[in-house]
């Protein structure tokens, strides 16, 4: 039996015939599942990107800025 989490996934991959009537419910109901789908789109989009690393490079370097950044001001 999958996990609502493997079916959610199973979903954003078009692997599903239908939509299990316990991840519907919990998609309109849980704001975990909705995160997680939001999650496993944006992947996903990444993924599709074409050149992922690149761009999750560059994120890497944003974020680590952004972290300096307060530092600097938290000092």
């Amino acid at each position: 039996m999958e996990t609502p989490k493997e079916s959610l996934s199973a979903l954003v991959d078009d692997e599903l015939e239908r939509i299990p009537a316990a991840l519907d419910q919990a998609l309109g109901t849980d704001a975990d599942m909705r995160d997680t789908w939001s999650r496993y789109h944006l992947i996903g989009d990444v993924l599709r990107q074409g050149d992922a690393r690149a761009s999750v490079a560059r994120l890497d370097a944003r974020v680590a800025a952004a972290i300096r950044s307060e530092e600097h001001t938290s000092e």
